[in-house]
């Protein structure tokens, strides 16, 4: 084996081996919004590498210019350094809001929600509230939209889309007429299937007599469809509720329903994935029931809904978990959302955003973060953007701590974090050797950077020895052009790998310490 050989297999030998899963930081971060108040409320990766995300708005300056007076909803698109390429603000008269946003395969996006306008960029509606559908194409241009629902209220919680490119949103409905076959009391859990265009394919009603909510819909690698939510809950609210999963065929039939937590407690799953072993993760509030104060969870089951392991986010005061998502290499994350946070975790504000690592097939603890300002910050969704990288939408109404920038009573908050110290050096593909120079350096090494490769945002430069021992150089924003300017003092004397990430590329150097 060549020492150059010998240095690339100490890098990935080192990733598992030497570094700690601590090292969870702000990249970059954005507000977005007016004097009003906004909030985003999901997040979806671009395959250009962007980022699509959605929420609402009752401003009408900054950022919203050009909104209604109510609540409408808004679009936008971000590049990988967090600038809005284009904006897109959509309602009527009346409260309009978007709750999910995905890429479809033809590189259109689409997005869903609810409508209670009847007017401006809606119709028509049906009653006190519609289930939303707007499909955009890759600039933002409306290319079409639908209302669905019945003479009560509908909305939209999740959206997939399928292996046919079909479209199935999962939401609530309390009607039993217009698009709504039937209604068994309360509101129901609502399952609709679109075909490509925005024509209903077919629906379903899902739930008891009481009130229930369905909150998250995945298709998995068998054509089904499971859904996330909340059966049973009292028409007081907040008494008695089960968390609950709930698989359907291909062609909407109920296959098989299962529910979990605690008699004594409320307990409902907001968001669901499927693991690599055919497995689903769930998340949301079931709290122990001898602990009906904490309440923030993640569930692992089989493809069948068998409970295979709990993780309670116990150490982190967490009264609930609202996102989760799957990295390549089998680590969660999940945000949720710390209330009155103890003085072990967090001394921020009212509400914090709490972010945590695990294990996929154990749900052991990797890491926890904790992000936020003195007010109200809740992280509404996550989405990884590479293993070393993910990113976080929600709402702030902090002007200090973690927050930068405030633009009015509250704002969209998006921010981008590093993941771990190593993990960035083997989920990142090398993309080539560098020239670097004065080679051998004593001080100051100077890296040239290629015009043809991006590296927008910010780098970490990690320097290893031929045995694998690593030390970190720099953590700088990259330069627009020429060369990065690299302090090499802490290094040995001796043969060095130099690699320079944005976690997302990575670029490699070799050179030789003297003194």
């Amino acid at each position: 084996m060549s020492r150059y050989a010998w240095i690339l297999f100490s890098v990935v030998w080192l990733s598992t081996t030497a570094y700690g899963m601590d090292d969870v930081g702000i990249v970059w971060q954005r507000t977005f919004g007016g004097t009003g108040s906004e909030k985003a409320t999901a997040v979806c990766h671009g395959r250009d590498g962007s980022l699509i995300i959605v929420g609402s708005t009752n401003s009408t300056d900054g950022d919203c210019e050009g909104a209604r007076s109510s609540y409408d909803l808004w679009v936008a698109r971000f590049n990988a350094k967090g600038d809005i390429v284009w904006k897109t603000i959509l309602g009527g008269s009346s409260d309009d809001g978007a709750e999910d946003v995905i890429e479809t395969a033809d590189g259109g996006i689409l997005v869903v929600g609810s409508t209670r306008s009847s007017d401006g960029d809606v119709g028509p509606t049906r009653g006190n509230s519609d289930l939303w559908v707007i499909k955009l194409d890759g600039n933002g241009k409306v290319l079409w939209q639908k209302t669905f629902g019945g003479s009560a209220s509908e909305y939209a919680k999740s959206v997939t889309e399928t292996s046919d490119h079909s479209l199935v949103i999962v939401g609530v409905t309390g009607s039993s007429d217009g698009d709504v076959q039937l209604n068994r009391g309360g509101t129901d859990g609502w399952l609709i299937k679109l075909d490509s265009v925005g024509t209903m394919l077919w629906n379903a009603t899902f739930g008891n007599d009481l009130n229930d909510f369905a909150y998250s819909v995945i298709e998995v690698r068998d054509g089904s469809f499971i859904v996330a939510g909340e059966l049973g809950s009292s028409p007081r609210g907040w008494e008695s509720s089960d968390a609950w999963l709930i698989k359907f065929s291909a062609d909407g039939q109920l296959l098989w329903q299962r529910t979990y937590g605690s008699s004594a407690n409320a307990d409902w799953l907001q968001s669901v994935i499927e693991t690599r072993d055919g497995g689903l993760i769930t998340c949301g509030r079931v709290p122990p029931a001898n602990e009906p104060g904490s309440g923030a969870a993640v569930l692992k089951t089989d493809s069948a809904g068998v409970l295979q392991w709990v993780s309670f986010l116990d150490r982190t005061n967490c009264a609930d978990a609202l996102s989760v998502s799957l990295s390549a290499s089998g680590q969660l994350l999940v945000s949720g959302l710390a209330i009155n946070p103890v003085d072990n975790i967090t001394k921020r504000g009212n509400e914090d955003i709490v972010l945590v690592g695990l294990a996929e097939t154990t749900g052991n603890y990797l890491w926890q973060k904790v992000i936020g300002g003195t007010g109200t910050d809740n992280g509404l969704a996550v989405a990884w953007l590479a293993d070393s990288m993910f990113v976080l939408a929600g709402f702030t109404n902090s002007a200090n701590g973690d927050v930068q920038v405030s633009k009015g009573g509250g704002d969209a908050w998006i921010v981008t974090l590093r993941n771990g110290g190593l993990t960035d050096v083997i989920d990142v593909p090398l993309v080539r050797q560098l020239q670097a120079y004065p080679n051998p350096a004593s001080s100051e090494l100077r890296v040239n950077l290629p015009d043809d490769v991006a590296l927008d945002g910010t780098l970490k430069v990690l320097s290893f020895d031929a045995l694998g021992r690593s030390t970190a150089l720099e953590f700088t924003v990259a330069p627009s052009s020429g060369s990065l300017h690299v302090n090499v003092d802490p290094l040995e004397v001796g043969t060095h790998l130099i690699h320079v990430s944005n976690y997302i590329t990575a670029l490699v150097t070799r050179c030789v310490i003297v003194r």
